[in-house]
């Protein structure tokens, strides 16, 4: 091959050449690193979107089953207490109460026993059972205190020593029939 320029020119024209193809090098590898951003940037922005919107749709979701659990759950128990003013003259049939307790347990709450004592005229039930949590044994509690047959409904502070698998026993007077009219 025939040299036709000088040492010195060619050694420039290397030079620019090689400037040249970095430059080429370095607009094209910000060229793709801006467009992998963009394109990360926008998927990212997709995704939270969509996380948002099945966020909300969850919401939306477990609010309209906490209102229908909450319906079903107020019928059930206006339904056992006009079963059990049925009963009232019936002083002595357990079975009335272990139906209405069973009826008022909620989710999460596991009943192991039902006791019911007669002490001269006063009634007093026994339950025992295991809960899941604090909150489904609190329910539980609150479910028994609204009702207007129990007279006091006693659940001792040492039941919500555990967050989990909560053994409990509650202590429960009947009102008195004869002092309820």
């Amino acid at each position: 091959m025939l040299n036709l320029l000088v040492r010195e020119d060619r050694y420039v024209l290397r030079k620019e050449y090689m400037i040249r193809v970095f430059n080429i090098f370095l607009v094209a590898s910000v060229f793709l690193l801006v467009s992998f951003m963009t394109v990360l940037f926008s998927k990212y922005l997709y995704v939270d979107s969509e996380n948002k919107i099945s966020f909300d749709e969850k919401l939306k979701i477990e609010s309209a089953l906490l209102t229908v659990d909450q319906k079903t759950y107020n019928e059930k128990v206006a339904h056992l207490e006009k079963e059990f003013l049925l009963f009232k003259d019936y002083k002595n049939i357990p079975s009335v109460y272990y139906s209405m307790i069973s009826g008022m347990k909620t989710s999460g709450v596991k009943l192991n026993s039902i006791q019911v004592e007669y002490v001269g005229a006063d009634k007093k039930i026994k339950i025992s059972g295991i809960a899941e949590n604090r909150n489904s044994l609190i329910a539980f509690s609150d479910s028994l205190k609204t009702s207007e047959v129990f007279e006091t409904v006693d659940l001792p502070f040492s039941s919500f020593v555990k967050d989990s698998n909560i053994p409990f026993a509650i202590d429960i007077k009947v009102k008195n029939q004869d002092n309820a009219k």
